[in-house]
C-alpha cells in the first residue's frame, strides 16, 4: 500500500478516535456537493494540532480517522450528525502571526444512521489517567457523552461502533 493509500485510509480499520465538527446546514450541503466525486474540504480558522498529530499517528499506524459532520440550524433541536467520512489530510497552514487555516481533505460522506444522529450519541475521548486506571488498575470508568458546547471548534471522540462496523464490511 502506498502512502497516499494510506493516507487515505482505503482498507484500513478506524483508529481508536474521531474528529467531531459543527457546521451549518448551507455548509454541509456544499460539502456533500464537494464529495460527490469521491473527496471534500473542510476549512476552520482554528489550528487543528491535536487533530492533526493524531492523523498522521492514525496513518503511521495504517489506520484510518473519522471525521464526522454535524448540522443544524435550529436553536430548539441543536445540532444533528448527519455524514461522516474519513480523513485524507490535515493541512495546518499559518496565514501571519497568531493567524491560522486548517484544511481537512476527506473522502466521500457516509450518511449517519437515524438512531446515531444525536450529538450524546458519541463519547468524548478519555484522559490519559484514565486510560492508564483501566490499563493498571482494572478500573473502568463511566464515559462521558459529547456535548453541543463540546464541538466548538472541533471534539475527539471515540470512534462510533457503526463505524468501526461499516469499515470491517468492506
Amino acid at each position: 500500500m502506498n502512502e497516499q493509500d494510506s493516507a487515505a485510509g482505503m482498507e484500513q480499520p478506524p483508529g481508536p478516535f474521531s474528529i467531531c465538527v459543527r457546521v451549518t446546514e448551507k455548509a454541509l450541503a456544499t460539502l456533500r456537493e464537494q464529495s460527490a466525486d469521491g473527496s471534500g474540504a473542510y476549512r476552520d480558522a482554528h489550528p487543528w494540532i491535536v487533530a492533526h498529530r493524531l492523523w498522521q499517528e492514525a496513518a503511521a499506524a495504517n489506520q484510518s480517522l473519522p471525521l464526522l459532520f454535524s448540522a443544524g440550524d435550529s436553536p430548539d433541536i441543536g445540532p444533528e450528525f448527519a455524514y461522516w467520512g474519513l480523513l485524507t489530510n490535515v493541512d495546518l497552514v499559518e496565514l501571519h502571526r497568531s493567524s491560522w487555516q486548517t484544511r481537512a481533505q476527506f473522502d466521500y460522506l457516509r450518511a449517519v444512521h437515524p438512531i446515531f444522529t444525536s450529538i450524546d450519541s458519541v463519547f468524548v475521548q478519555p484522559t490519559a489517567e484514565q486510560y492508564e486506571r483501566e490499563a493498571k488498575e482494572g478500573i473502568t470508568q463511566q464515559r462521558q457523552a459529547l456535548t453541543l458546547h463540546g464541538l466548538h471548534p472541533y471534539a475527539i471522540v471515540e470512534t462510533p461502533a457503526y463505524i468501526i462496523e461499516a469499515l470491517q464490511k468492506k
